[in-house]
């Protein structure tokens, strides 16, 4: 479906604005601004998945990081999040609907991003 819209926005000469938080779907467009709490944070340009594994990120301060280890990072904070979470959930700080819910989002992410991880040669 990216694709399709990558494809016409280039025909037609137009900007697609896409919110996505599966980064499968990001890596298809010609952009990725990334956002943490409202705020600009950095960028990525997925075209340079194609020239090299080490992605430039430009970030705060014009700090250069590896696409790669952006993504090694996020999957460990999941894991401190599912971590955490389960920490509530056993002392009952949170209920069974909202630990589900929450545990199921952050697996699909941590899969989506390992998988990821996988298609960039990066592991």
């Amino acid at each position: 479906m990216v694709e399709v819209l990558v494809k016409l926005a280039k025909q037609y000469g137009k900007t697609v604005i896409l919110a996505a938080h599966d980064p499968r779907v990001a890596v298809n467009t010609d952009r990725i601004l990334r956002l943490e709490d409202g705020r600009l944070v950095g960028e990525v340009k997925p075209i340079d998945l194609e020239r090299s594994t080490d992605v430039g990120v430009v970030e705060a301060g014009e700090r250069s990081t590896a696409l790669s280890e952006l993504i090694k990072i996020k999957i460990t904070n999941i894991e401190k999040e599912i971590n955490e979470i389960e920490e509530k959930f056993k002392k009952s700080e949170v209920g069974i609907d909202a630990f589900y819910e929450r545990v199921t989002k952050l697996k699909l992410m941590k899969e989506a991003l390992t998988e990821l991880l996988t298609s960039i040669g990066s592991s």
